[in-house]
């Protein structure tokens, strides 16, 4: 997989409006796939495509999505990698940070436990890989990679029963969720 891909064509993917006119001259009008592809810049396989999605062009409802919002190549959805990347905050907060080799094998388990399906290579090592890594940060940009720092003697210091009392009560929290 490429890790920087550069697109080959100077003009952008077509909008979710686009493609819809499109289909609209296609079912609805009775033009054909060629007339529109060359009417609207959009190719025909792109257009045959998107028709198999669409069930019933009379009743979309405006601003439907059609295009997927995530790359067809991407393990995790968004709203997974949501709660991936909100997970890494709270750790962190609570200073269990993970180092990037343990939140590989974090979003392995995930994705096994919620039998979203993986690359080969995910198997073959039980973790995820080192591209998805590098996009899920280029994705997610409130996160960086962190060495994880020892405690000092400060912070060792200020530990009493209150603080431990404290910490044992989030814990709970997070069994209980």
């Amino acid at each position: 997989m490429v890790r920087v891909y550069n697109r080959l064509k100077e003009k952008p993917p077509p909008t979710d409006k686009e493609i819809l006119d499109a289909l609209t001259m296609i079912k609805i009008n009775g033009k054909s796939f060629r007339e529109v592809a060359l009417l609207s810049g959009i190719p025909i396989s792109t257009l045959h495509s998107y028709l198999k999605h669409v069930k019933d062009l009379y009743n979309v409802p405006p601003n439907t999505k059609i295009k997927p919002s995530f790359h067809h190549l991407q393990v995790l959805s968004p709203t997974h990698e949501k709660q991936l990347s909100d997970y890494l905050i709270e750790s962190q907060q609570r200073s269990h940070g993970l180092s990037p080799t343990n939140l590989k094998k974090l979003v392995y388990s995930f994705a096994i436990f919620n039998s979203i399906p993986v690359p080969p290579s995910w198997v073959k090592s039980d973790t995820a890989g080192k591209d998805w890594f590098t996009n899920f940060l280029k994705r997610n940009q409130r996160l960086s990679i962190r060495k994880p720092e020892t405690t000092s003697q400060a912070r060792a210091a200020g530990l009493n029963k209150v603080i431990m009392n404290n910490f044992y009560g989030q814990v709970m929290e997070l069994y209980e969720k």
